[in-house]
């Protein structure tokens, strides 16, 4: 019966997708690739004085250009979500953004503790066997810088602006795409590998794949990316905070 019931409800939750691989493989690498296509149209038309002096602020070096290419990546990255969804003709719903049980809110605190129950157990293992791995290696999150806007600028992106946009783009799309055609095992594991990898650092990535996972489960389970959401959100937020004290 479990079985029956788990099967009907992957089937009603596949049917509200609207995305293909294709779609996933776009959210994956249209994200990536855009920005350095931009970047280097800037450089080059800059050389040829096509472009007006104050765009070549982008290029330079300092927390003034990295937040100028992190409002740019942010455009981008919007751009390509609405372009998904007005291509589906699906709207917001289509992304996930639908309304479910408050069961599932109460569930995203018990997945935050299981997650960082399950990395603790992880992490104990790889510092016995992996020794050369630092698993305290901290993250960067203040490239802006600790203080003034650099500092807010950094809170909002990380604890506000991530959690929504990588839920949209990693679970939203590119779990969903490829969990239309695959298993959902393996739809799991590729998008949470790649939201591993695209975090640039062993440890991260170790505890990213593993909340991509938990939050894949969470997707399909709930029918709704804002259990998921909420959860990304509660683990930036503690772990800006804890940074925020070194």
């Amino acid at each position: 019966m479990r079985l029956r019931m788990a099967f009907t409800q992957l089937t009603a939750w596949r049917s509200h997708i609207p995305f293909g691989p294709k779609d996933a493989v776009a959210a994956l690498f249209l994200p990536i690739v855009l920005p350095i296509f931009v970047y280097l149209a800037i450089s080059l038309w800059g050389s040829f004085g096509v472009l007006p002096g104050w765009t070549q602020l982008i290029l330079k070096e300092g927390p003034t250009a990295l937040a100028l290419q992190y409002a740019l990546t942010f455009i981008i990255e919007v751009g390509i979500l609405v372009w998904l969804v007005r291509k589906r003709g699906s709207g917001v719903i289509g992304l996930g953004l639908r309304r479910t049980g408050a069961r599932w809110y109460g569930a995203a605190f018990g997945l935050y503790f299981l997650q960082i129950v399950l990395i603790i157990a992880i992490f104990t293992v790889i510092n016995v066997l992996l020794p050369a791995v630092d698993t305290e290696e901290q993250q960067a999150v203040f490239e802006f810088g600790r203080s003034g806007w650099g500092y807010w600028l950094a809170a909002v992106s990380a604890v506000v602006i991530a959690p929504v946009i990588e839920e949209l783009l990693f679970r939203g799309v590119l779990f969903a795409g490829l969990a239309k055609r695959w298993p959902i095992w393996l739809a799991a594991v590729a998008s949470s590998s790649a939201f591993a990898v695209l975090h640039w650092q062993v440890n991260i990535g170790i505890y990213t794949f593993i909340l991509g996972c938990l939050l894949s489960w969470l997707y399909v389970r709930s029918g709704s990316l804002y259990p998921g959401i909420l959860v990304h959100f509660i683990n930036n937020l503690v772990a800006f905070w804890l940074l925020s004290q070194t």
